[in-house]
């Protein structure tokens, strides 16, 4: 819920009062879980105007993003299917029939 916000807010990012009022969870909750993205760095935050503006890592997140999608996705049926057809071309499969 907290990262779908910060995503969707962009480069403005988001106070942690925004972030509580759009996802309904309350300011303890929102503080613990915005610490925890922010040790995984997933999130950052800068200190704005007396403010804390908390921001996604769009860096972070493509990283995390493309690493999922070979390893557990899409890319790893693909890498699987490639691993296959190699096989497959090696004797004795591609062996013909006398």
């Amino acid at each position: 819920m907290i990262i779908g916000c910060l995503i969707a807010a962009e480069d403005s990012g988001l106070s942690q009062l925004e972030i509580c009022e759009i996802t309904g969870l309350s300011p303890r909750t929102c503080s613990v879980q915005l610490e925890a993205m922010i040790q995984a760095d997933i999130t950052f935050k800068k200190s704005e105007k007396n403010n804390l503006t908390f921001y996604a890592n769009f860096v972070v997140l493509g990283e995390l993003f493309n690493h999922m999608c070979e390893n557990y996705g899409y890319g790893l049926k693909k890498s699987a299917e490639k691993q296959n057809s190699e096989l497959l071309n090696k004797p004795p499969f591609n062996q013909k029939k006398s």
